[in-house]
């Protein structure tokens, strides 16, 4: 669903979406998720590629700053399940 975002092939979403249910009979709702994860995943790729287009010269910055937010996620969510 990201490549199909970001090569703005909006219309394929429906077609995915159908297949990701049909790949989870039995967890009905899963679809959503996929959709879900297909809007943040679109997101956070227009995001990383508006930062490097907006600041070229700090590459490794906009790099760092994007991979290091989802794996702060990761591991607040890691300390988390660990705790609770």
């Amino acid at each position: 669903m990201i490549a199909t975002a970001e090569c703005g092939l909006w219309w394929a979403w429906p077609v995915l979406l159908v297949c990701s249910r049909g790949w989870t009979r039995r967890m009905i709702w899963n679809w959503v998720l996929s959709l879900e994860e297909g809007i943040v995943g679109s997101e956070w790729a227009f995001v990383g590629a508006a930062s490097l287009a907006s600041f070229p010269a700090d590459r490794a910055l906009v790099g760092a700053l994007w991979i290091g937010f989802p794996l702060a996620l990761a591991a607040v969510g890691w300390h988390a399940h660990r705790t609770a």
